[in-house]
Formats: C-alpha cells, sequence, structure tokens
C-alpha cells in the first residue's frame, strides 16, 4: 500500500496556490524589468535631445570664434560685438558682421548674428539670422576683448549661459566659455 501511495504522490502536479505565487512573482519581475527599460529609454532621449541641441550650439560658437579669428577693428559692448570679417578686408568690402543677444519675442533669447552695425542690427532681419535652436535659451551673452598680444593679436573671450531644453523636465543649464584669438593684425 505505501508503494502506491508514493506513486501517487510524485505524479502530483502544481497545486493552484502554488501556480498562483509562480504567475504573482513573474508578474512583479516583469513588471520591474519594464518600469526600468522605460525609465532608461526616456533618459536616453533625453540625453540624444540635449545632444544635439549642444551640437548646435557649439556649431555657432564656432562659427563665431572663427569669424573673430579672421576678423579685425572688433568693437564689442555689453549689447553686442561688431568686426570687419575676412571676406570683407580680403576683398575689399567694407561690410561688418555682428553677434549679440535678441528678444525672439517668446519669452526666450537667441543669438543674432547679421551684416551691418549692431546699432541696426535685428531692426530688420535682412541678413540676419538667430544662430541657435529655438529650444536654447540664452540668458547671458557677454564679449571680452583682451589687450595686445606678441605682435598685435586680439583675443576675444565669448562667454553664453543658458537653458537648454523645453520643459522643466528637459531643461538643462550650460555655462560656456571660449577665446578666439586674432590671426591676422
Amino acid at each position: 500500500m505505501q508503494l502506491n501511495q508514493k506513486k501517487n504522490n510524485s505524479s502530483r502536479g502544481f497545486t493552484l496556490i502554488e501556480m498562483m505565487v509562480a504567475v504573482s512573482i513573474f508578474v512583479i519581475v516583469a513588471f520591474i524589468v519594464t518600469s526600468t527599460l522605460l525609465t532608461m529609454s526616456s533618459a536616453y532621449k533625453k540625453a540624444q535631445k540635449m545632444r544635439v541641441l549642444m551640437d548646435n550650439l557649439s556649431f555657432s560658437i564656432q562659427e563665431m570664434s572663427l569669424t573673430f579669428r579672421e576678423g579685425k577693428n572688433y568693437s564689442c559692448q555689453n549689447s553686442g560685438c561688431e568686426l570687419i570679417p575676412a571676406s570683407s578686408w580680403i576683398g575689399g568690402g567694407s561690410g561688418k558682421v555682428c553677434f549679440k543677444k535678441f528678444d525672439r519675442g517668446d519669452g526666450t533669447s537667441g543669438i543674432l548674428r547679421c551684416e551691418g552695425d549692431c546699432a541696426s542690427c535685428g531692426s530688420s532681419l535682412d541678413g540676419s539670422y538667430d544662430m541657435i535652436s529655438p529650444e536654447i535659451n540664452i540668458q547671458n551673452l557677454s564679449f571680452n576683448v583682451l589687450p595686445l598680444i606678441g605682435g598685435g593679436t586680439r583675443r576675444v573671450v565669448i562667454n553664453i549661459r543658458g537653458l537648454a531644453g523645453q520643459g522643466t523636465k528637459y531643461e538643462t543649464d550650460f555655462n560656456i566659455q571660449t577665446t578666439a584669438a586674432q590671426r591676422s593684425p
């Protein structure tokens, strides 16, 4: 008789309670894994968006630096900085380029690059354009022309402070400083 009972017990499957416990544990683990993947996906999207914005800002800074490096006759105040670019003084022209912070009209500010003097820059958008993405808000833009060094080479220190991204969930503040040294006095 005992032999028959042992055979019966060993062929038994899972009970309903054992099955419910196993499924519950599986559901909890699946929920944790899914929420972790969603969090990582959101962080990845934020990082990608910030990378694109910072690439855009970096490109604008490189354009300003190149213009300062090749230009001459810098005139910088708090409102902006104007200079004669290489394309004008090499070709014999008298045009100027101006960089300045400007209000976009939606509560954000950008960096305006325009042809001509800073006083009239931005009043008409002829030859003017916003150098950065609308998702970047410039809070402070300053240019500091340093004294002549060596053989009369000027340096311009560009400071930019602002916010990148839209909405508090995706906003990141930044503070960038770069120096452009004049190539030709």
